[in-house]
């Protein structure tokens, strides 16, 4: 029993075979296999964006009723559940929000794994749910902000177009960032059934997906932080097709996950690791948080609350992009913020936690 809740503590050191309990099932999983089925994620190289523990961000925030009017000045797990209320919500204690003149890095350090690639050492959440046929490893990343929508766009130049991926301040910006990644498995653990990306509220099942060994391979969009299970451009909408009005020839609101290709930004962090940053939670157990039976994180993800504000974020210029091109996305963009057809990239809310936002149960499709 002892080392049974040894396992249980929210940031334990785990060694040898150590088991998680399903809540409110007899199945077993032991904790080497929530180890052998963990993903391998790797981000984009551009990303300031950075994974976080809920610790640190619990460290920079306070905690506000839907009038804005400060409820505590200091977040705790225990301070969380005391005030569920749905309409409370988390902010930066120093209410800065990123701009064009301020994409700051936030979230944990990034540290170098050699070969000029980083390593995010932050950690990520489980949850075990044994659906009878199957098994669901539920794997939550957070990240401090949702950054700045990235988007592709075709820059006309001497008559030729040149594509260009670009993150557009403060486009979908917000304050929290809760993903998550669904690993299904057989009831005896030893068969890899598939995989479920989540993407912007909605899930991707990939039957074969791409492994590290046994890990599922995971790429996250640029600044979204939705999950693919392929490295590339993902194209969410075009907004404007060719010919466009010159110089711009077509513009595509997109989740980059590849480094190549032409890349304009605010601020690129430093130090730059232009191989991406790598995140293996498997290879140090005490990255990996167990929620099952976790007194200290049955607080705060009872929290029903927004993880941050609701905001209405200002549309500002893009980064600098040939031929004049800035200016012309800047104009096209303020006529049609005006006409109301970007209100679904304007205004943004931060995440719910994953109890409240309804992931801790077996629903994916």
């Amino acid at each position: 029993m002892r080392m049974m809740l040894k396992v249980l503590a929210n940031a334990i050191t785990f060694s040898g075979y150590l088991a998680a309990t399903v809540a409110g099932h007899a199945q077993t999983v032991s904790f080497d296999t929530i180890q052998k089925y963990a993903p391998s994620i790797f981000m984009n190289a551009y990303d300031n964006n950075h994974p976080a523990s809920v610790e640190s961000f619990f460290a920079q925030s306070v905690l506000v009723d839907q009038n804005g009017n400060t409820i505590s000045n200091t977040v705790t797990p225990a301070i969380l559940a005391a005030n569920t209320s749905s309409s409370n919500y988390l902010r930066p204690a120093n209410n800065v929000f990123p701009s064009s003149s301020n994409d700051f890095e936030s979230g944990g350090s990034i540290v170098s794994a050699g070969n000029n690639t980083g390593q995010s050492n932050a950690p990520v959440y489980v949850k075990v749910i044994d659906n009878g046929t199957s098994i669901d490893l539920k794997y939550y990343m957070f990240y401090t902000w949702n950054g700045f929508q990235g988007f592709q766009v075709g820059v006309i130049t001497n008559f030729k177009t040149q594509p260009y991926f670009m993150n557009w301040s403060r486009f979908a910006s917000h304050y929290g960032d809760w993903e998550h990644v669904t690993v299904r498995i057989s009831e005896d653990t030893n068969t890899l059934i598939g995989v479920y990306y989540s993407q912007h509220g909605e899930a991707q099942f990939v039957a074969t997906p791409s492994l590290d060994g046994t890990h599922p391979i995971v790429y996250p969009g640029w600044n979204s932080h939705a999950n693919y299970a392929v490295s590339g451009t993902n194209i969410n909408t075009q907004i404007l097709d060719s010919p466009g009005i010159i110089p711009v020839s077509w513009l595509k609101v997109v989740d980059v996950t590849t480094n190549s290709g032409n890349f304009v930004y605010y601020n690129k962090p430093n130090p730059f690791y232009s191989n991406g940053v790598q995140w293996k939670p498997w290879q140090d157990a005490s990255q990996l948080v167990l929620l099952d039976n976790n007194a200290v994180a049955a607080q705060w993800l009872s929290f029903n609350g927004n993880w941050g504000p609701t905001v209405t974020n200002a549309i500002e210029h893009p980064p600098t992009l040939p031929s004049g091109a800035t200016d012309e996305l800047y104009t096209l963009a303020q006529g049609g913020n005006f006409l109301g057809l970007l209100s679904k990239y304007v205004v943004a809310s931060g995440p719910q936690g994953p109890q409240t936002a309804g992931w801790n149960v077996s629903n994916e499709p």
